[in-house]
């Protein structure tokens, strides 16, 4: 089987490392796809001057630097990762990163290891990175879908199917 991969360097505990992407296959891109479609169905606007937060969404991530004041007409698409951290389910978002984290592996003084396996950590220098996690499973998913919503691709997402 044919392998994709791509390398990119992340400081852990301030050293670089370098880590090996390997692409999703066509079908879990699709499932990835259907995850992100229903997730960005259009939610009520909140009230203008309304600052609260709901529990699973942190201010930082409701708000981002490239978010419409209160006076702006039209909300931009949300960010992947705001997307990803404030509407997912907690199951379909653990099992989204663990997915794209079993797809990671990170170069050491033996060769490219996987930083994860069946779900449990293979490396264990990124077991309690929350920040590097993330970025690496984000960097995973916007890499392998990447092209998708390209020229050389549809423009948008695939119709339903006639029945």
């Amino acid at each position: 089987m044919r392998q994709i991969t791509k390398t990119l360097s992340l400081p852990i505990d301030g050293k670089p490392y370098t880590f090996r992407l390997k692409k999703l296959d066509a079908l879990s891109g699709v499932c990835l796809l259907r995850l992100l479609a229903t997730q960005t169905t259009p939610a009520p606007a909140p009230n203008a001057g309304s600052e609260s937060h709901s529990a699973s969404t942190p201010p930082s991530a409701s708000r981002s630097a490239s978010s419409p004041t209160p006076s702006s007409t039209s909300a931009p698409a949300p960010d992947l990762a705001t997307l990803l951290f404030s509407a997912a389910s907690e199951e379909d978002l653990r099992r989204l990163l663990i997915r794209c984290l079993e797809n990671v592996e990170v170069l050491l003084d033996a060769g490219y290891q996987p930083v994860m396996q069946m779900g449990e950590w293979s490396w264990s220098d990124l077991e309690y990175d929350t920040v590097s996690a993330f970025t690496l499973a984000v960097r995973e998913i916007v890499w392998s879908l990447d092209g998708f919503f390209a020229e050389s691709g549809p423009a948008s997402p695939p119709g339903r199917p006639a029945s």
